[in-house]
């Protein structure tokens, strides 16, 4: 009996990644303006097509969560090889691929677990990245589920917006703070907390936005740089997210080899609009 990791595309990782990784994800899917067809996350558009279609859209693109027939199939298929089944998605507070999951896995008893990660992008992916990590070490289908659940737990994410037109289009900033924000080149520094996004400051200007980051992440106990951590950007630029790795080597020097960068989908990119960049890491210790 082995054990099989799923996630959905939330997590950014690409089609080669999963499987070298041996992790099945199952695509979110989105369509756009004056368009029926809805094209499946990494299966059929990738980012960077994506992202050169959103800067033509007028209106922004509908996405939708893993159906839960698609999550039901997987189960399915890991029941009849005689394999449990862990679950980990992107954050129910923004998505209903858990909700799917959960669902679909009522036929499946004590084989499957779901894990609500209340992340998204990078965050959801060093989750999935650890749980590959230790399934390897030999844990069991329990101790890997509750080992899961408990690093869950120490996951810290802090992201800078470069524009807040995508978020105004998508209902997420007023419009009035869009015009004050933009007319003043504010960049708001947006954080994840039970799944629920917060601005924590707004800072003027990139070099700004960036020593605001690097702030944030040191208040949070800093990095645990033997495990993942992770930079996501969404657009198709990124020359700022160059500089933003460099300043922040400070962080994590010497241990570049957990570093991964990944663009990022359309999840979350939608709203947070080209040049957003998001970091995703295991906290060492938390401040308090």
């Amino acid at each position: 009996m082995g054990i099989r990791i799923v996630s959905d595309t939330g997590c950014d990782l690409t089609l080669e990644q999963a499987a070298e990784l041996d992790v099945e994800i199952l695509p979110l899917t989105v369509c756009f303006e004056n368009e029926t067809r809805e094209y499946k996350d990494r299966y059929e558009i990738d980012p960077s097509v994506y992202y050169e279609r959103l800067l033509q859209c007028k209106e922004l693109p509908k996405t939708a969560c893993v159906s839960p027939a698609l999550f039901q199939d997987s189960y399915a298929r890991a029941a009849a090889a005689g394999d449990d089944v862990l679950v980990i998605t992107i954050s129910s507070v923004i998505s209903g691929c858990y909700a799917s999951a959960v669902a679909a896995a009522e036929d499946f008893k004590d084989h499957v677990h779901v894990v609500d990660t209340l992340w998204a992008t990078g965050g959801v992916q060093i989750l999935v990245r650890e749980a590959v990590r230790m399934r390897a070490g030999g844990m069991d289908f329990k101790e890997l589920c509750k080992a899961v659940d408990d690093e869950q737990k120490e996951i810290r994410m802090v992201g800078i917006f470069d524009t807040l037109e995508y978020a105004r289009r998508g209902g997420r900033v007023s419009r009035v703070a869009y015009i004050a924000g933009e007319f003043l080149g504010v960049k708001p520094i947006i954080t994840f907390t039970g799944g629920i996004t917060d601005v924590v400051s707004k800072v003027r200007g990139w070099k700004a936005g960036n020593r605001a980051m690097i702030e944030y992440i040191k208040n949070k106990g800093g990095i645990d740089v033997s495990r993942p951590f992770c930079y996501s950007y969404a657009g198709n630029d990124d020359s700022k997210l160059v500089n933003y790795i460099k300043d922040s080597e400070v962080l994590y020097k010497g241990h570049k080899e957990n570093l991964i960068i990944e663009q990022m989908g359309f999840t979350i990119g939608t709203y947070a609009g080209p040049g957003a960049i998001c970091f995703g890491f295991f906290t060492a210790h938390e401040n308090e």
